[in-house]
């Protein structure tokens, strides 16, 4: 009898999981709100505090959930500074109107730069988005008219319907409602198919672009949303130094920002915050104990801290010039985290506290098995397919059909092509000649990411798994080509995009149930043996309902017995799940055991087709393959 446990979907979707959390975000904003009186003369530094923490959010969408590492986003804070300035103080619109216009301006500049840096990666984007931000800050020096050049330009105070912000602890109410109101915006994308996306973008282009994700939509998106969140910030900031002037927004600037999130923590929305609080906290303490240090240690620092330590170090009100004590300082906690914790403050405090994924609100479930697939009949043919790589024939006129209902298996001996055969089927790569047909239509010219939602979803040869996600959150990625809310949506969580990730979390669910990965269902995949990682990519490819699955070598690296479940389970889905199998396999005895049909590759040519005993008997097979 199979026992399951699943998650309740409510509990899934809540936006501080269980009560426990509840009750600790609570009492932290009403800490928060107490700061004005507990410590009236830091409010300075703790509104800085705060316009950081949304830079580091903004970062931490880029850096630490898409992977995209920026080196020009203070160009994003200078933007939205002027911009929301120019629109209060020269034209005359209210303030509210000018901070939102600022930010739809920047997040437009953020498409600019995102839009040709799409086929860039690594150090190639960084030194892209360092470009943009020199070319920006240039812009600012000549713009006499908006910016008043390198003469600055004073800002007001701010004004919101009649109420002035010019005090400390009025700004720091501002501030405190724009952090948390975009760390709410921002984890209602999180939690939904967009912010799955940006994760697998980040863990793995191939597999994410394999669940049908756009990689250059989303990439985008997270571009012009993190630069959004910057200009956000940019409109707080000028009003918080009072004075803008081009050289404040300088590549320094955007290095303190990237520093400020691996600090904090990549990969966690309070490691955005934490970041905040140690950058601009940190020269708050180190001046208030200069005094007590000996002069020794300040010398000691400054050499080993000094280059780190004074790219890094900057406050609105000065930028240190000559290596020093406190930029030493900082340089050394840096090099210290980057050593010993590269998971940042958030990944000790976690260490310290030793959470875990919730476990808590588990119900039972029914033991029933529900299709999952497809019920609609459909055919795969392959016509002379042939790829060269430089001098190299890869695959040369290889052709073959599979059948509705069939699991129809490739083998041959390694480098004869048939993981190529799937890369071309996927359309990571692109066949010299032949064409590809699958449901009557030409799907030769299909980009990547629309295979999917054609209906055929695949396995990879080396797992390609999101190992920093659970094995829930990879079966919701298999969910993706099913996604039917607008970002818009998805950024307020309305009623529909809940209703659809109930709906998709019933549907993995019955994955889960049928192939038996309840225990698992709440691990990160980078805690799980690898027989069980095996499982679950396959999990995730049902969970896109696919017509055709691709399996390429399901039983490598498994144990017999690991393998006979293998076995039972693909026999499971050609007649539970209606779901026609395309395989690549070694294994001759999970071939014999699950094939209709059987197609041998050689130095990427075909050698034999036919049923699994007809193509072993073959000679060349033999010869080639299987030995004699």
């Amino acid at each position: 009898m199979r026992f399951l446990f699943k998650t309740s979907y409510e509990q899934d979707l809540t936006l501080f999981g269980d009560s426990v959390q509840r009750n600790w975000y609570a009492a932290l904003l009403v800490g928060l709100l107490g700061l004005p009186w507990l410590f009236p003369a830091y409010l300075a530094d703790l509104n800085l505090v705060l316009i950081y923490g949304l830079c580091g959010l903004s970062l931490m969408v880029l850096a630490g959930y898409t992977g995209l590492v920026s080196l020009g986003h203070a160009a994003f804070l200078g933007i939205g500074a002027y911009a929301h300035v120019y629109f209060v103080q020269d034209i005359g619109l209210p303030w509210i109107v000018a901070v939102a216009l600022a930010t739809a301006l920047t997040a437009a500049a953020g498409v600019l730069v995102g839009s040709p840096a799409l086929r860039m990666t690594g150090v190639y984007l960084a030194i892209a988005t360092l470009a943009f931000a020199l070319i920006i800050q240039e812009v600012f020096t000549r713009w006499d008219r908006v910016t008043h050049g390198l003469k600055g330009r004073p800002v007001d105070k701010p004004v919101i319907f009649g109420i002035s912000f010019a005090t400390d602890a009025a700004f720091y109410f501002l501030c405190l409602g724009f952090l948390i109101g975009g760390i709410w915006l921002t984890r209602n994308l999180l939690r939904a198919p967009t912010g799955r996306a940006w994760v697998a973008i980040r863990d793995s282009e191939i597999a994410a672009q394999s669940m049908g994700v756009n990689l250059a939509v989303y990439k985008t998106m997270a571009f012009s949303y993190s630069a959004g969140l910057m200009g956000l910030a940019g409109a707080l900031f000028a009003h918080k130094i009072g004075f803008l002037a081009p050289d404040i927004f300088g590549v320094l600037f955007s290095i303190q920002f990237l520093l400020m999130v691996v600090v904090g923590g990549l990969g966690s929305l309070h490691g955005a915050v934490f970041g905040a609080v140690f950058v601009a906290l940190l020269p708050v303490v180190i001046s208030q104990a200069r005094d007590s240090v000996p002069a020794w240690i300040g010398s000691v620092v400054s050499v080993l801290g000094a280059g780190a330590g004074t790219a890094a170090f900057r406050t609105t009100d000065r930028l240190v010039k000559q290596p020093g004590l406190e930029p030493g300082i900082f340089g050394v906690i840096l090099v210290l985290f980057i050593l010993f914790e590269p998971l940042g403050i958030y990944g000790r405090w976690v260490k310290l506290l030793d959470l875990s994924p919730l476990q808590a609100g588990h119900l039972q479930a029914s033991a029933g098995v529900h299709a999952v697939g497809a019920a609609a009949v459909t055919f795969f043919r392959a016509e002379s397919l042939s790829i060269n790589f430089g001098g190299v024939q890869a695959l040369e006129d290889v052709s073959f059909e599979v059948e509705p209902g069939q699991v129809f298996t490739i083998i041959g001996p390694n480098g004869a092509g048939k993981t190529t055969v799937f890369n071309l089927v996927s359309r990571i790569y692109e066949p010299s000649h032949g064409r590809l047909v699958f449901c009557d239509e030409d799907i030769t010219g299909v980009a990547p990411h629309e295979i999917a939602r054609r209906g055929i979803a695949r396995t990879f040869q080396n797992i390609e798994l999101f190992e920093h996600a659970t094995v829930l959150q990879n079966l919701l990625l298999g969910r993706h080509v099913h996604t039917g809310s607008r970002f818009l949506e998805e950024l307020l969580f309305l009623p529909r995009v809940r209703a659809r990730e109930l709906a998709h979390r019933e549907a993995a669910e019955k994955v889960i149930e049928f192939l038996d990965l309840q225990p698992y269902r709440d691990r990160l995949i980078a805690n799980l043996p690898y027989g069980i990682r095996k499982v679950v990519e396959l999990a995730r490819a049902l969970c896109t309902e696919p017509k055709l699955l691709l399996l390429d070598e399901p039983s490598s690296g498994l144990s017999v017995e690991e393998t006979e479940d293998m076995a039972f389970w693909i026999q499971d889905i050609r007649s539970l799940l209606d779901i026609t199998v395309l395989m690549v396999e070694h294994d001759m005895s999970l071939v014999s055991a699950v094939s209709d049909r059987v197609l041998a590759l050689n130095y990427g040519r075909t050698i034999a087709q036919g049923t699994a005993r007809e193509v072993q008997e073959q000679p060349d097979v033999v010869k080639a393959y299987l030995g004699g």
